[in-house]
């Protein structure tokens, strides 16, 4: 009936809510359950390189489209497509299975490199320290070096007066005998 008889019109439904009130209960939370979320896996068709490109969801746009980060030649590429493009598809099974074994290797060698880093970081450390302390060790040596040509030196210069005076007593003592002798005993 229409608004001029006086009585309101039923609400019609848009379309997608009544195709939505036809599903199955079950089906809405299975086709939920398939959507892709952000950081699944997805392979996009890359027309330059001719390949499919392993990439990743980076964002939902709405319910039909997403945004795909994919890497080709060396470059970090986006693109947006419709779920239902031909240029996007999840990855082969295995190849799905062989990319997450394959992203636990790499994540394992990072750590290990990173550890690897951590060390070398430890070694660079001591180094500078050994570094800084050998410098510091080499002036004390310099130093101490030094400090022992002149005692040599005063050592060289006292044993030369040793003799000098060594080698004048016996010529004092044989002067002061002469002096006893003419003296009375």
């Amino acid at each position: 009936r229409s608004k001029a008889a006086g009585r309101p019109q039923a609400r019609r439904r848009p379309p997608t809510e009544q195709l939505a009130a036809r599903r199955p209960p079950g089906l809405a939370a299975m086709a939920r359950s398939l959507a892709p979320r952000v950081g699944d896996p997805l392979e996009v068709w890359s027309k330059s390189a001719q390949a499919w490109l392993h990439g990743e969801v980076s964002e939902i746009c709405d319910a039909e489209t997403v945004l795909v980060t994919y890497k080709c030649a060396d470059n970090l590429l986006r693109k947006c497509l419709k779920l239902s493009s031909p240029k996007l598809r999840r990855p082969q099974s295995g190849e799905e299975d062989d990319r997450r074994a394959l992203v636990s290797r790499l994540r394992a060698i990072e750590r290990m490199l990173q550890t690897q880093e951590e060390q070398e970081e430890g070694v660079f450390a001591l180094l500078e320290s050994i570094a800084k302390h050998k410098g510091a060790l080499e002036t004390e040596m310099q130093a101490l070096e030094k400090a022992v040509l002149e005692k040599e030196k005063q050592n060289v210069a006292l044993v030369k007066r040793i003799q000098d005076l060594e080698a004048a007593a016996p010529a004092q003592q044989s002067k002061g005998t002469a002096v006893c002798s003419d003296s009375p005993m």
